[in-house]
């Protein structure tokens, strides 16, 4: 009687768990799941950046469609005078106009001219960069817009270009245009 009392205490003693094999699963389900949260972590990070990066495509060629339907605009209205420098990569039309300075297109509200003040900026360039402003004559009279471009550097395609161009017809009464292209090619 007195061994099976001593192994029923025993067993009564021992119910639950020890500090050792407490500390051994700790040890074994620690690196696990510290590395099942990087790799979570690392994923959605990355899937961020992917994001960003297509967010900001989007607002690129948001920004190309807005500047062709302000110049389509323009072009229905007789007394348009256009000047394109292509040299400063500036387009001055009606009292408006559109420029390239620090990688960021601007936009002239009011009468001016492609030095002056009051330029505002169209975008962040953090997101996007624009680094050139075209306009050609690819046939007689048709004129294309391009913008060429490139998400920022601390997105995840920064090497990605991005063109974009916008072809139209110049009306014949327009002929105020292609005479002042000519004068302000530089």
């Amino acid at each position: 009687m007195l061994g099976y009392r001593l192994v029923q205490t025993t067993y009564r003693a021992q119910q639950g768990f020890t500090l050792l094999e407490l500390l051994l699963v700790i040890m074994l389900t620690g690196p696990i799941i510290y590395a099942g949260l990087s790799t979570h972590s690392y994923i959605w990070g990355q899937s961020w950046q992917g994001q960003l990066a297509a967010r900001e495509a989007q607002n690129f060629y948001a920004l190309g469609h807005w500047l062709a339907r302000d110049i389509r605009q323009e072009l229905g209205k007789d007394s348009t005078v256009w000047q394109w420098q292509e040299q400063s990569q500036c387009l001055l039309f009606a009292d408006k106009g559109v420029r390239i300075r620090n990688q960021q297109l601007q936009w002239k509200p009011t009468e001016g001219n492609c030095t002056s003040n009051g330029w505002l900026g169209l975008h962040d360039a953090n997101g996007f960069k624009i680094t050139d402003l075209t306009i050609t004559e690819i046939a007689a009279g048709y004129r294309q817009l391009c913008l060429v471009g490139r998400v920022s550097k601390n997105q995840k395609s920064a090497s990605e270009s991005l063109n974009w161009c916008y072809a139209w017809h110049v009306p014949i009464y327009s002929a105020v245009y292609s005479k002042v292209i000519q004068e302000f090619v530089v």
